[in-house]
């Protein structure tokens, strides 16, 4: 895919499902924490901590896809066809 340009709508769509996966994680920890919290673990706060770091992932990914042209960026011998 380098060799001959970059796909940004495939980009935007690769980073839509990374963002979607943490999402889950994000909200697999939130349950985790619940969890912990009704154990009395000492890890609840860990847990917050982390669940909060997913939080901030998910912030940048999202800043990452908006960045990403509309435009591809192909190498001038690439012929792209819609079908």
């Amino acid at each position: 895919m380098c060799q001959s340009g970059v796909n940004n709508n495939q980009l935007k769509s690769m980073i839509g499902m990374v963002n979607d996966s943490v999402s889950m994680s994000q909200e697999w920890l939130k349950e985790v924490h619940h969890l912990a919290g009704h154990a009395g673990l000492s890890t609840e706060d860990d847990i917050a901590k982390a669940a909060k770091m997913l939080g901030e992932v998910r912030v940048l990914l999202l800043g990452a896809e908006n960045s990403v042209e509309d435009t591809p960026h192909s190498h001038p011998d690439v012929e792209v066809e819609l079908v």
